[in-house]
This record gives structure tokens, C-alpha cells and sequence, in this order.
């Protein structure tokens, strides 16, 4: 035996294990320790502002993109309302061209003009102008046939008789006012119409008394129905209705473009919606084509100072579009801005409320001794076991 235990070494076995557990441990600590107290990535936030160019320029100077900490500010914009009525210039030159006698000029000119989709759009003084134009401008090139159908067409969808410059001649009233006499003794029937929950329904133009999903009475004949609802696109069809038929209609529902988005919100402010309303808030997000908005608007105070308010609203679209999370505040200096775009910010979540002074110590101080309490109950001394024949 003494000889085989001359011939094998001793044997040794090292158990670290739990030694190099409480390392681990306290490594592991301190990374989370070190990850949590990392700073975080800017986050995007398109700033729109509303006022007067000068206190808009000193808004801007002051909201760089790097003004507010943990956010990073992108200007945006809310275009002007639009201008003329849709169709209005393409009308107008086709009645120079009827009043300087190019009856074929004046009717091509017309046929490039979408009237359904201007109906769509409440343009009705336009549609009128356009039907009883190309109806004069038909019935000169011989075209008896076309214009009696331009008066059905203008029967049907009940427009009136604005601003027509001259263009009904006394030898075709009686022929307008048979078309009138037809329509107004055509039937009604029920037009189920399905569309964005809560849309407003207009037929021809005109609202329909009731909101999506319902069932207006409309005459036969050619009509176009159309469906608005805030923040969605605007969804329309041109159709006709047969006696005694009970027709069916469903719109689909698209979320708005931003051009769409602008004329809702400016349609409401024009009515008297305060900008930054539930509704509005909702718009902004697709006017700046982003998630995160921030809407400053400088308001003329009523202080003997006389210095303008600043009253801010944020608006965060949440995934799916289908709510939106929403804060206001105002300040009474414009200097006061990024401290109101961090507090709306804060609001709404977008970014964490700074933490208390001690926080960070407390927390430093907290992670050393969960490590040391740690490493010590996994402590042991190293084993070794020799095994010696």
C-alpha cells in the first residue's frame, strides 16, 4: 500500500463555487445598479406653436431642440385653412369660355371637374353654377338631350338657384322647371347607410339629421352620400336610388391625412371650438404626423402687465390610434416654455418625474449593501480534500 501510495499523487478537489457565486452576485448588483442609473435617450416631441409671428420667433429661439433635458424638440407647423372653394377657378374659366361663345371649350373644361366629389365636400353653389353652365353650354351646341339630363341632375340632388350670372336663359326655365316638377314627385325610400360610428351623414352636401349608422328618406334619383367624422378621412359614394329599392350603403372608415386633419381643426376653431379641446388634441398628432405633440398657444393677457399668457396642451397618441392621453398648463412668460413642455411631458408620461436629491445616494447606498449582505451569506471558506493512498 505504501508503494501505490508512492506512485499516486495526492488528489486535490477545489470547491469555489459558492466563492464565485457571491462574486456573480455582487457583479450582477452593481451592473443593475450602474444600467439603472444610466440616462435614457432623448425622446421626440414635434413643439406646434400658435400666435403672432414675433412671439412665435421668440417661442422658436427659445425651444431649440435640445432645450428641454430628456426631450428632443422637432418644430412643426399647422398649415393656413384653405383658400378658394374647391372647383370655383375651373368653373369660372369655363364661363369665360360660354361668354366668349366657345360652347365646346366651356363644356370640356366642365367635364374635368369632379362634381360628386365637391358635393361630397358641401360645395353646392359650385355644383349648381357647373350643372346649369354645361346645360347652357350644351343646349347652344344643339345638345338638348344633354342639358335636360344636367337639369335632372341638378333636380335630384335639390340645389339652389345662387348666383347664376344670366346663365339660365328665359327659353330654358320651362325646361328646368319640368326637371324640378319630376324630382319633386319622385318617391322616398329608406337608404341604410353603415359608415365611422358617430360620422356625420350628409346627403348631396347637406347634413342628414342623423349620425352613422342610420336610415335617412331620400328620393329617387342620383344622390351622393357622405360621411365626416373628426380625425377620419372623408368617405363618400355617388349612387342611384330606385323607386320602392331599399338600398344599403357602407362607407369605410380610413384615418385623415394630415392636409384633412388641418381643415377639420381649423373648420372647428372657425366655429368657435377652443383649439386645444378633446377633439382638437386628437388632431394634432396627425397634423404633425407624429405621436407626441406639444401645442403652445400665446394668449394676450388681461394683466395690467399686459404680457401674454402662455397656455400649452400635450397630446400622445397611443398605439392603434385609439386613445389619446392629454395635459394642459400655462405659464405667464413666454420665457417660461421649456419649463412647460418638461411639465406636460411629465403630464403625460412621456418622460419619468425627476427623482428626489437623495434618491440616487439612497440608491447607491442601498445596492453596496445588498452586494455585501449578499457576498456574505454566500461566503465560505475554501474547501480542499486530499485523498492519499
Amino acid at each position: 500500500m505504501a508503494m501505490l501510495a508512492r506512485r499516486l499523487p495526492a488528489i486535490a478537489v477545489d470547491e469555489p463555487a459558492r466563492g464565485r457565486a457571491a462574486r456573480w452576485s455582487m457583479s450582477a448588483i452593481v451592473s443593475l445598479a450602474a444600467i439603472g442609473c444610466g440616462h435614457a435617450p432623448p425622446v421626440p416631441v414635434t413643439v406646434l406653436v400658435d400666435g403672432k409671428a414675433d412671439q412665435v420667433a421668440v417661442l422658436r429661439r427659445l425651444l431649440a431642440p435640445a432645450a428641454v433635458e430628456d426631450l428632443q424638440l422637432r418644430a412643426g407647423t399647422i398649415a393656413p385653412p384653405a383658400g378658394a372653394e374647391l372647383g370655383a377657378a375651373e368653373v369660372a374659366a369655363a364661363y369665360q369660355d360660354f361668354i366668349a361663345g366657345d360652347g365646346s371649350r366651356c363644356r370640356e373644361r366642365l367635364a374635368t371637374v369632379d362634381l360628386p366629389r365637391l358635393l361630397a365636400h358641401r360645395q353646392r353653389t359650385v355644383v349648381a353654377r357647373a350643372l346649369l353652365l354645361d346645360a347652357r353650354c350644351a343646349d347652344g351646341l344643339g345638345a338638348t338631350a344633354a342639358a335636360d339630363a344636367r337639369f335632372a341632375e341638378f333636380a335630384s340632388y335639390e340645389l339652389e338657384l345662387a348666383e347664376t350670372s344670366g346663365v339660365l336663359s328665359p327659353s330654358l326655365r320651362p325646361r328646368f322647371d319640368r326637371a324640378l316638377a319630376v324630382a319633386g314627385g319622385a318617391p322616398h325610400v329608406r337608404l341604410s347607410i353603415d359608415g365611422a360610428p358617430g360620422g356625420r351623414v350628409l346627403i348631396d352636401g347637406r347634413l342628414a339629421g342623423c349620425a352613422a349608422p342610420c336610415t335617412p328618406a331620400v328620393s329617387s334619383g342620383v344622390h351622393v352620400v357622405s360621411i365626416e367624422a373628426d380625425g377620419a378621412a372623408l368617405a363618400w359614394k355617388q349612387l342611384t336610388v330606385e323607386p320602392g329599392g331599399a338600398p344599403a350603403l357602407s362607407l369605410p372608415r380610413a384615418v385623415a391625412s394630415a392636409a384633412e386633419a388641418t381643415q377639420q381643426w381649423h373648420a372647428r376653431t372657425g366655429g368657435g371650438f377652443a383649439p386645444d379641446d378633446a377633439v382638437g388634441l386628437r388632431l394634432l398628432p396627425l397634423i404633425a404626423k407624429d405621436d407626441r405633440v406639444a401645442y403652445l398657444r400665446i394668449s394676450e393677457s388681461a394683466r395690467p402687465s399686459g404680457s401674454p399668457t402662455l397656455v400649452g396642451a400635450m397630446a400622445v397618441r397611443q398605439p392603434g390610434g385609439e386613445a389619446t392621453l392629454s395635459a394642459r398648463g400655462q405659464r405667464l412668460t413666454l420665457e417660461a416654455a421649456p419649463q412647460l413642455v418638461r411639465q406636460l411631458a411629465i403630464d403625460t408620461k412621456v418622460i419619468a418625474a425627476p427623482r428626489p436629491r437623495w434618491f440616487w445616494p439612497v440608491l447607491a447606498g442601498s445596492v453596496v449593501v445588498t452586494a455585501a449582505v449578499t457576498a456574505a451569506l454566500l461566503y465560505q471558506p475554501e474547501t480542499r480534500t486530499e485523498v492519499s493512498f
